[in-house]
């Protein structure tokens, strides 16, 4: 896992893979919300009006959903050099690189009777 620290910057914590981020109803809400946005906010495109791949950032507060920004995802040779952020994935099971189904509902876990 990846927290910010206001003294050091990025840092790298250990993560048991049985912590949740997010709570069930969370999840749902961000769910229903990305299946809406296509509808919602004009695709993100390239120069030649291509839909090309958006980084959607967005948070919770006291469990509502909060959208900060869409803005075009652009994987650049800095990012991909980046150590840190090439470790996080290192270690992931071919499962945790696949496609996310947003209709699936997590059955298990300390957030799913939340």
């Amino acid at each position: 896992m990846v927290a910010w620290s206001w003294c050091v910057g990025l840092v790298s914590l250990p993560a048991s893979g049985r912590d949740f981020v997010l709570n069930r109803g969370e999840i749902e809400r961000l769910a229903a919300f990305a299946r809406r946005l296509p509808a919602e906010f004009p695709a993100v495109t390239d120069d030649d009006g291509k839909p090309v791949p958006a980084d959607v950032e967005f948070g919770f507060l006291n469990g509502k959903l909060y959208l900060f920004q869409i803005r075009p995802y652009t994987g650049s040779r800095r990012t991909r050099a980046n150590a840190l952020l090439r470790s996080l994935d290192a270690d992931a099971t071919p499962s945790a690189r696949g496609q996310v189904d947003l209709d699936a509902v997590p059955d298990s876990g300390p957030g799913a009777n939340s």
